[in-house]
């Protein structure tokens, strides 16, 4: 069974029962606390051991509360969910060494969606690889290690 990481990063705070329900279908559940960089609106971070056949239920599910979250399952496939409300979600399959797999199908799609054109592939193939939902993600990371430091701090 592969254990999951799920870190909620922003999610409004009338969305915290739903969530909660949520988690418990899956046999989750967690503390919420607020999130710094949006008012009204709570963060939470959970482990658990699935089944991997309901991590995409659970992805779906969570998807439907605008919650932005990332999704970390660890097994002998191991693929990240990133949500967010303006993006939708986006998949990534890791090989063993941590790299994002892209299969053959997926680059020969966007080869004929770009025909050629350097600055579209480009674009393109940082949507295949997530680059757009970790840009807007990484703000909420780096301000809870901000928030871990600062009591070291005072």
């Amino acid at each position: 069974m592969p254990n999951v990481d799920l870190w909620v990063f922003s999610a409004p705070v009338e969305a915290m029962g739903q969530i909660n329900s949520i988690l418990a279908e899956f046999g989750a559940s967690g503390s919420f606390h607020g999130q710094p960089l949006e008012v009204n609106t709570v963060q939470i971070r959970v482990q658990a051991d699935l089944p991997e056949y309901q991590i995409p239920d659970l992805v779906s599910a969570l998807a439907k509360t605008s919650a932005t979250f990332e999704l970390n399952s660890f097994a002998e496939h191991s693929e990240r969910f990133l949500h967010h409300p303006s993006l939708g979600i986006c998949r990534n399959e890791f090989d063993q060494a941590g790299e994002v797999v892209l299969r053959v199908g997926q680059l020969e799609q966007l080869l004929l969606e770009t025909r050629g054109n350097l600055s579209d592939f480009s674009r393109g193939f940082r949507r295949l690889t997530g680059v757009p939902w970790l840009d807007l993600v990484e703000p909420y990371r780096k301000v809870a290690d901000y928030a871990i430091a600062l009591p070291r701090a005072v």
